[in-house]
């Protein structure tokens, strides 16, 4: 579901997991409903600078959520995971953290919460933009078809 652009050499990024209806389960019943969340990766074998990149939902790059990525690196072959936060379910990244098992992430996984850009759960998409002084280049998009709740879309 991702694809790695050659339009833009030196930015190897994709959008590797996209969550659009998150919960917590106890066998087949759900439980309790939790926030979006996306995962960035770095493909190539330099770190990248963030700060000039941009994500937002299907609406397109007008008013794109840029603070998450300020004074932000992602090194190679490392990924990052952005979850929305929402009061009463994730508030801090140590809580999405925990949610996710701390066994099952790195200690050192950066996990950052943004607010807004919820996905819809019956289509929706994820893209991914670098916007430089003179550019604005689509880096990444991924297309979301309706979504099952608890299952992530890779």
């Amino acid at each position: 579901m991702f694809f790695i652009p050659d339009s833009l050499p030196g930015a190897p990024l994709a959008i590797t997991e996209v969550m659009s209806s998150a919960s917590t389960n106890l066998g087949p019943t759900r439980v309790v409903s939790r926030s979006d969340y996306w995962e960035l990766t770095n493909f190539g074998t330099n770190t990248i600078e963030l700060t000039e990149y941009r994500f937002s939902d299907s609406a397109g790059i007008e008013g794109a959520e840029r603070e998450i990525f300020r004074d932000r690196r992602i090194g190679p072959s490392e990924s990052i995971i952005f979850f929305q936060l929402a009061a009463n379910v994730f508030t801090n990244a140590a809580q999405f953290h925990a949610w996710w098992g701390l066994g099952n992430l790195p200690a050192d996984r950066q996990i950052y919460g943004y607010s807004g850009y919820g996905f819809s759960s019956a289509s929706d998409a994820v893209q991914l933009w670098k916007v430089t002084a003179t550019e604005t280049n689509l880096v990444d998009r991924v297309e979301l078809p309706a979504a099952r709740r608890g299952v992530s879309f890779t």
